[in-house]
């Protein structure tokens, strides 16, 4: 025994010398030196194997000497399953078929989502989209060739099966969907949550992620375009002095509510008044207040920042100079201000108006 050069050889080739072993067909070839001492042992007898279809009584074989090396062998890979669609005709595309093994066909018994996998990646699909038994394909004159097709993975190798004994009934035959190995584009996740912003005030960043999974590109598809990983600013106010914030943790500058920080704590409502709502906004660089309440309306925004003013107590002139404060208080999460302004541009401008 030898081996075969890859001489004008071809998918033709293969399928003819797949069917003259008794396989149904070829699933793969390829040349090349995988077997190191079994090809170095033995010569090569095939100089080239020309076929123009898969019929083997028309292939031309060349048996005079060659001068191919063993690393032009040929490698081949042959299968026993295909399926069948109703009218007898082998199928190659996505769609149901009766399952057959050497001419016969395949009995249910012991059979699973596993089984259904390995042949179908052993006939070269990708692998199984679902599968059942029954009667709807010419298999009256069929015998049945294989039974408890069991396996543990998704590969052939992983199977046992049993050739003898198969005590099924034609309902009991295996009709399978395998899929195609196709190209298909990868698409991009939800984004993540945001991550914890990188400092506590002053301007930090924070980011969120996703994934080209939904779905995964394969089979050369397309990997996903754009960025994986977004980022925004956070926490820019500052660590010193009063600012206003949203729910979202970002500093106000326009005329809404916000909540009261100092310093990147929030304030106690202990004390507080109108008097000093104006001196505060004044400070911020508004007008005046519109108004001010406190309370526990933003959750952990509120009650992951540390209260740093306590006991504010301003005279009327609605300077901060004239105020007084405490950093010590005794106050819980729902006496912190929030306070809402009247005017964008500073005070003095309002009074030169």
């Amino acid at each position: 025994s030898g081996t075969v050069c890859d001489a004008q050889f071809s998918d033709h080739s293969a399928e003819a010398v797949c069917q003259k072993m008794g396989f149904h067909g070829a699933r793969a070839w390829r040349s090349g030196q995988l077997f190191e001492d079994q090809q170095i042992s033995r010569e090569v007898l095939l100089g080239s194997l020309e076929c123009g279809n898969t019929n083997w009584s028309e292939c031309i074989l060349n048996t005079t000497s060659s001068s191919c090396s063993h690393a032009s062998d040929v490698l081949l890979k042959c299968y026993n399953f295909w399926l069948i669609s109703s009218d007898g005709s082998s199928i190659r595309d996505e769609s149901e078929g009766l399952l057959l093994y050497k001419d016969g066909t395949v009995c249910d018994d012991k059979f699973t989502d596993l089984s259904a996998h390995a042949v179908c990646r052993e006939m070269g699909y990708h692998g199984s989209l679902g599968w059942r038994s029954g009667v709807e394909h010419q298999q009256d004159y069929r015998s049945i060739t294989m039974n408890e097709v069991e396996c543990s993975g998704n590969d052939w190798n992983s199977c046992n099966y049993n050739r003898e004994n198969n005590k099924c009934w034609k309902t009991e035959n295996i009709l399978l969907t395998c899929e195609l190995p196709t190209p298909r584009d990868g698409g991009w996740s939800d984004y993540g949550e945001w991550s914890v912003c990188s400092a506590n005030c002053g301007g930090g960043t924070q980011t969120r992620a996703r994934s080209c999974s939904e779905p995964a590109p394969r089979y050369g598809g397309a990997e996903c375009q754009g960025g994986q990983v977004e980022a925004r600013d956070c926490k820019s106010y500052p660590c010193n002095g009063f600012a206003l914030i949203d729910k979202s943790d970002t500093m106000i500058t326009g005329e809404t509510e916000g909540l009261l920080l100092f310093s990147g704590g929030t304030v106690c409502d202990d004390s507080f008044n109108d008097y000093s709502a104006t001196a505060i906004c004044r400070e911020l660089g508004f007008a005046a207040a519109k108004h001010w309440r406190s309370g526990m309306d933003w959750g952990g925004v509120q009650a992951n920042k540390p209260i740093k003013l306590n006991d504010i107590v301003c005279t009327s002139n609605g300077e901060w100079d004239s105020c007084q404060f405490s950093t010590n208080h005794d106050c819980a999460h729902n006496e912190r201000c929030f306070l809402d302004t009247v005017k964008i541009s500073p005070w003095w401008m309002s009074l030169e108006q």
